[in-house]
């Protein structure tokens, strides 16, 4: 059964969208919808706040709330000339109006796993813009290129040819959260590819401010071609240029200066001359991209600091390969893409459509909150053996692979790739078992400082929550995978947590806390996952043939497991208590799923029966 957590995702049911002549609709409005969101710091949003017009807006990075000096805009223009009248597909110039510019008619939107798509009318002409993150769960090379596209199909609605030019700019705001601060760019014209690159002039290596990284590189790319026109320097030049000439100078303007400026700011644009058509033959397309590379600085179980690439540069030499590779490939690329979005939405319309929506705003930002990483040897090469990933606590702090947020989170990669579970799970482990450890229940997190991977041996209140995540995950990743090298190499590291959870789970304190933060003594859901937690641990002690370990552990949970069913459920058996004893209590037991997770099957199906649709 396809179960994903929907605490990562971010949405908020208020209404229905309605439906206006066929046009596309959500089952719901969610408070957000992604548009490029591809890694940690590389991840734009529109809001969706009621009455909002979604096209008429700048998108934002994820943390929207941010205040002080910083603002969260990402700056994004999309323009089309219809007959030689200027149509806003994409921004808002609402602080600097411009004459002569119409907005779109936005007619209709939805979102699948991978792309967001809008439907809009420019006079004449109908307009499809999709917002394409690629999800590649079987290429990690792809996977890991942090780069998005967006593209545009355009359609004559009167049966005539129409005269069809199109634009989009970027600012600098791409490249951190301090907008006072000075970037340089560069725009390279090759063969095959343009692409504008901007940067810090002065980076600071693994900081971020108000939530940007203050050390990557952002790209902006086309593919060349005759019909193809390119342009940086201010915005107020650029757009004028496109709308008063249809055409960009093809000029860099190297005055450089701060992200911001006290009028207008550096653009970094393109623009495309369709000629005289009646429809688009192949989709315009664009792509963006944000790079850092170090990615991440691990300590490593020996104590040594480690800087960890991006999974991509053991396959190119060069971001213009990169660029060139990601543009050339959008067509089969999109057909994958579309393939997994069928795939994903029909295995949850199975269980609502409301649900599939959820899903499909859930993927991308499970998959947009990884790095997936790799090291160098001794001898200067890749290791390509040594690929982990790191995930960041998004929305929230600077929480690296924070193992309740990644026990949510779990389930999708299971079921897309069960592979990823190992990397994912290896740097909370490989630092658990190291001599910089010395907790006997299972850490929180490698520490609180996104992208800089210290570990974390601090005490924490979520010993028991901790622990059976870890267990759970470990053998769920084993059992779905087939690589029981974790298992292997970890055994003791993990037998030590069962241990801590026999003597601890039954009966949780006050001060031990859930997943949801609750502070609650005799918690039956915070319990039971720690019972599932020690049936796990007995699972894997029989894969490694430690029979002994195995007999101890399972005559543990059948006395556990009895002794929580007696105290949890109320005394007419008809529900389950939030604490035992506490009869005017009502729990939503929501770790009952690890049972049904694992087949163990622990609980009895009369209980999970009154608490899942099954």
């Amino acid at each position: 059964m396809l179960i994903w957590s929907i605490l990562l995702v971010l949405s908020s049911v208020v209404s229905l969208v309605q439906s206006q002549n066929g046009v596309l609709e959500q089952s719901f409005w969610p408070s957000a919808v992604p548009l490029a969101v591809r890694s940690p710091y590389f991840s734009c949003w529109l809001l969706t706040t009621e009455g909002r017009n979604l096209l008429a807006q700048w998108p934002r990075f994820w943390n929207y709330a941010s205040s002080g000096s910083g603002d969260p805009f990402l700056t994004w223009q999309g323009l089309a000339k219809v007959d030689g009248t200027t149509y806003q597909w994409l921004g808002d110039w609402s602080d600097r109006p411009t004459p002569g510019i119409n907005r779109v008619n936005l007619t209709g939107f939805r979102v699948t796993p991978t792309s967001t798509v809008f439907e809009m009318l420019a006079g004449p002409m109908s307009i499809n813009v999709t917002f394409l993150t690629p999800i590649e769960p079987s290429d990690w090379v792809s996977q890991s290129i942090p780069f998005s596209y967006v593209s545009l199909e355009a359609a004559s609605i009167d049966g005539s040819k129409h005269d069809f030019k199109v634009y989009a700019d970027i600012t600098a705001e791409w490249v951190s959260g301090n907008r006072s601060a000075n970037v340089a760019w560069n725009t390279t014209v090759g063969n095959s590819v343009i692409y504008h690159e901007i940067f810090l002039s002065s980076p600071s290596q693994f900081e971020e401010i108000f939530g940007q990284a203050d050390d990557g590189t952002m790209y902006h790319a086309v593919l060349n071609g005759l019909d193809v026109s390119y342009q940086t320097g201010l915005d107020e030049d650029c757009r004028g240029q496109f709308q008063n000439n249809s055409v960009l100078t093809n000029k860099q303007d190297t005055n450089f200066g701060n992200i911001t400026g006290s009028s207008n700011s550096p653009v970094f644009a393109f623009a495309m001359d369709l000629g005289s058509i009646s429809s688009t033959s192949a989709p315009v397309v664009w792509t963006l991209g944000y790079v850092r590379d170090p990615a991440i600085q691990y300590v490593t179980s020996s104590g040594q600091v480690q800087l960890r690439s991006p999974y991509f540069v053991t396959q190119y030499s060069s971001m213009a390969d990169v660029i060139s590779d990601f543009l050339i490939n959008y067509t089969t690329t999109s057909q994958r893409a579309q393939a997994l979005d069928s795939k994903i939405q029909q295995d949850a319309l199975n269980i609502s459509s409301e649900y599939a929506d959820l899903v499909s705003l859930a993927a991308r930002q499970v998959f947009g909150s990884i790095d997936i990483t790799i090291s160098k040897g001794s001898d200067g090469q890749w290791n390509t053996s040594d690929i982990m990933i790191f995930m960041k606590d998004m929305g929230n702090t600077r929480r690296i692979n924070p193992v309740e947020v990644l026990y949510q989170a779990f389930p999708i990669f299971l079921y897309l790739n069960s592979s990823f579970g190992r990397p994912l799970l290896a740097p909370l482990l490989e630092y658990e078992d190291s001599s910089q450890f010395s907790l006997p229940y299972a850490a929180a997190d490698l520490g609180n400082g996104y992208p800089v991977a210290l570990g974390n041996n601090s005490g924490h209140s979520q010993g028991i929550e901790q622990s059976g995540n870890m267990l759970i995950m470990t053998l769920a990743h084993a059992r779905a995978s087939g690589d029981g090298y974790l298992i292997d190499r970890y055994y003791d590291l993990l037998k030590g947590w069962a241990k801590y959870l026999v003597n601890n789970t039954l009966e949780p304190t006050a001060s031990q806390q859930s997943a949801d933060q609750e502070n609650v003594a005799d918690s039956s859901n915070l319990a039971v996952k720690g019972i599932i937690g020690i049936q796990a641990m007995a699972e894997m002690s029989k894969a490694m043939g430690e029979n002994d370990d195995e007999t101890y552990f399972s005559q543990q949970v059948m006395t556990l497991i009895g002794e929580w069913e007696s105290l949890a459920l109320s005394s007419d058996q008809q529900h389950l208590l939030l604490d035992y004893g506490d009869e005017s209590s009502w729990a939503l037991v929501y770790n009952l799923y690890a049972d049904r997770l694992l087949g163990t099957n622990l609980v009895n199906s009369s209980v999970c029966e009154s608490h899942f649709e099954i």
